[in-house]
């Protein structure tokens, strides 16, 4: 069991700001971390950036040399050789409705029509989970529109599917042929440095090289900012005087986060119960489950019998990914009419309509990570994030409260 005294953590800290410090002047002129992918990384975004690449009519301007590549790539990959464009091909889509399976809610995250006798579906899951039976879902969907067909996998390294049951029928899909791994750390970054010495406008390669550092710095663990290079390179110096007081400290850091988030969320039920009467009921996330993934802090009015709800969802694991949206339990259930475009409409941010929500929209920047060291100190001090978040649900309470009121009174 390691033991580190107060004494030796003050000594630790106080030894390691100097250079710290200078670190942190270094990253202030050179910003080595700036890159606007950061605030773009949930994984609808980037297949709506790549669909976009592949799009011939794309804003990019380069017409159809992106999709080009990216054929040229999927057709050696696979063993398929040269499958081709056809200049009157379909237009890559996102979010495209399953019609051939036993869920009708799935959707492709891209598909791509190259030509008239293929078709490409990718599932893009950098990070998230994979959902029961997809590969058979997908692949029935695109084998049932009559095309021959690829089912493309693209995750971070080129991981297998991780249901048992997904990685059998992966298997039986003549693997290379009919089902592909593509890994971001290699083959989408490979494929994007095509992009970048083939494209011809400056403005679309300085964004591509930014895909490119990006995809580098989310896959590469490896690579180092100045900051943490400056704590590693302090603790191998002397590793038998600091490497327990190191160990110590990052093995606690989960906690730590755990406490801050737990702690802010109390304060956020208290300053809503003070703002809403006795008809709404604030529901948070049980402690236990607060750095899970998935996870919806709500505010709803009773008589609404959790049908509808405001709400803070949490996308990722370890509280990353945040949103804010109007939540609706059966999602299976019509959208209610008009509720969207009054809030497009009154709060000037276009939200999103999805299965379980009725409008959605992601957190401000400053706030949408909570696993950030930064964005964690604001929520220790409390004063700033309480008033942001707050005053977001008191805004959607005033504009949404009483249309759902009448959905609910005409559908009891």
């Amino acid at each position: 069991m390691t033991t580190v005294s107060v004494e030796q953590l003050d000594r630790f800290f106080c030894d390691l700001k100097p250079g710290f410090e200078t670190a942190t002047e270094d990253e202030s002129r050179l910003a080595p971390r700036f890159n606007v992918f950061r605030w773009l990384s949930p994984e609808l975004t980037l297949s709506w950036i790549i669909r976009e690449l592949l799009d011939p009519n794309g804003v990019h301007g380069q017409g159809d040399l992106f999709l080009g590549s990216f054929i040229s790539f999927v057709g050696d990959k696979a063993g398929l050789g040269n499958l081709g464009t056809d200049r009157n091909a379909p237009l890559p889509k996102c979010e495209e409705v399953t019609k051939y399976t036993g869920n009708p809610l799935r959707r492709l995250d891209i598909t791509l029509r190259p030509n008239s006798q293929f078709t490409i579906g990718i599932e893009n899951k950098p990070w998230a989970k994979d959902q029961p039976n997809w590969v058979a879902d997908y692949s029935d969907h695109l084998a049932r529109c009559g095309d021959s067909y690829l089912l493309i996998y693209m995750t971070l390294n080129g991981c297998d599917p991780s249901g048992d049951r997904d990685q059998a029928k992966a298997a039986e899909l003549e693997p290379g042929k009919k089902f592909l791994k593509v890994s971001y750390k290699e083959d989408i970054k490979a494929w994007l440095e095509v992009c970048c010495q083939i494209c011809r406008a400056d403005k679309v390669r300085s964004f591509l090289r930014d895909f490119i550092d990006y995809v580098k710095g989310v896959t590469e663990t490896e690579m180092l900012s100045e900051r943490n290079r400056t704590i590693v390179d302090y603790i191998c110096d002397q590793p038998s005087n600091r490497i327990k007081i190191a160990y110590s400290v990052a093995s606690t850091l989960r906690e730590v986060q755990r406490r801050i988030v737990a702690d802010f969320q109390a304060a956020l039920v208290q300053s809503l119960g003070a703002e809403v009467d006795d008809d709404w009921q604030v529901t948070p996330i049980p402690r236990e489950e607060l750095l899970e993934k998935w996870n919806v802090f709500k505010v709803s009015k009773r008589h609404w019998v959790g049908r509808f709800a405001l709400a803070l969802s949490f996308e990722g694991r370890d509280c990353v990914g945040l949103t804010f949206g109007i939540f609706k339990r059966d999602e299976n259930a019509p959208h209610i009419r008009g509720l969207r475009s009054r809030m497009d409409e009154a709060t000037g941010i276009t939200g999103r309509e999805w299965p379980h929500w009725e409008w959605e929209f992601p957190v401000d920047q400053r706030y949408d990570n909570w696993n950030a060291p930064d964005t964690l100190e604001r929520l220790a001090a409390k004063n700033d994030a309480l008033h942001y978040f707050v005053g977001w649900f008191l805004k959607m309470q005033g504009l949404s409260e009483a249309i759902i009121d009448d959905e609910c009174r005409s559908t009891t």
